[in-house]
């Protein structure tokens, strides 16, 4: 029980007669107005003190749980930005390798006949058979 508690429990449950407690009052303030004013202001004080007792408590508690909330969003935010970033990367690093291998691919096109150029087109072919057959004879 803290000392506000007992001040009241005094107050209400002892019923005392009106010069004793005129005579408290004296004792508390020099006299009954002033004493009465300290007690009203003591207990103020106390409501005001409580008060922000519990509402320190409950701004903890809120305080906490937003600031778990905001760590949380942040935390998602930075995450998504990074994921994001990296698939974003990942897709230039891709456009870039298939653009140097269509470049590559061209470059070969542009000097080794494909196949079906080549069947199209047998000229080309009998003179590298002529080679291999005058090469042959020669051995």
């Amino acid at each position: 029980m803290n000392t506000a508690d007992e001040i009241r429990n005094l107050i209400e449950t002892t019923g005392k007669k009106a010069p004793d407690m005129t005579q408290a009052l004296k004792n508390i303030g020099g006299d009954m107005q002033t004493g009465i004013k300290r007690i009203g202001s003591y207990f103020h004080n106390e409501g005001m003190l409580e008060g922000y007792q519990v509402g320190k408590h409950v701004g903890e508690k809120s305080g906490f749980v937003k600031g778990s909330a905001i760590t949380l969003v942040i935390t998602a935010l930075v995450g998504t930005g990074v994921y994001l970033y990296d698939k974003n990367k990942a897709k230039i690093a891709l456009k870039a390798h298939e653009a140097e291998g269509k470049e590559i691919l061209g470059a070969i096109k542009a000097t080794i006949p494909t196949e079906e150029e080549a069947s199209s087109n047998p000229a080309q072919d009998v003179p590298e058979e002529a080679a291999q057959v005058k090469q042959e004879e020669q051995e």
